[in-house]
């Protein structure tokens, strides 16, 4: 055991014996899926499950269509979700806007010692977005500990508003990892594909 701490480190040891959830999903089978209408295909981890999508009332008139799917919860070691709303009327979408709102959003969730930063971001299919991301913190509702988490988001307002948002956390080597190569394999299809 010496001898392998000694070359190989200790967090080596600790991820080869004891097991490490974010590095067993890193190097596990992926799963390449399309979601929705128009489809957005991702390659994730394990399959996003999907869910209802809540969004305020005065956004709610103008929806046509409104889809979430994800894979984890916030307080786990990963959560990705997909955010997707078609609107009855066609709308330019404020990318910055939606960023600014990002902030609010982690603060109602019990986020704190929000860090935010954003640039802009896109496909590799060309497809232009907003990605925003940072740091924050959360309390474990059961531990009562902090739980100190990273974050990217990205936001596309293409014929409406697409959100991927990915939670990890803040040390997990692998999450950062997980998290890239969840975003580099965005995919906008068309019906006819």
């Amino acid at each position: 055991v010496t001898a392998v701490v000694a070359t190989k480190g200790y967090e080596y040891l600790k991820d080869s014996v004891v097991g490490n959830p974010s590095k067993e999903l890193l190097e596990g089978d992926w799963v390449t899926s399309d979601y929705g209408v128009p489809p957005i295909s991702m390659t994730t981890p394990d399959v996003l499950v999907r869910g209802e999508l809540e969004l305020p009332e005065s956004i709610s008139e103008n929806v046509a269509n409104k889809e979430t799917y994800s894979f984890g919860t916030l307080y786990q070691n990963l959560y990705v979700t997909l955010n997707k709303v078609r609107f009855k009327e066609s709308q330019d979408i404020d990318l910055d806007v939606i960023v600014d709102r990002i902030y609010e959003n982690l603060e109602e969730r019990g986020a704190y010692n929000i860090i935010t930063k954003s640039e802009d971001f896109e496909t590799l299919g060309g497809v232009k977005g907003k990605k925003v991301f940072g740091s924050f913190s959360i309390e474990n509702p059961i531990t009562k500990k902090d739980i100190k988490k990273e974050y990217k988001i990205i936001n596309f307002g293409k014929g409406g508003f697409q959100q991927i948002i990915i939670f990890y956390d803040r040390d997990d080597e692998y999450g950062e990892k997980i998290a890239d190569r969840i975003l580099n394999a965005v995919e906008f299809k068309n019906l006819g594909q």
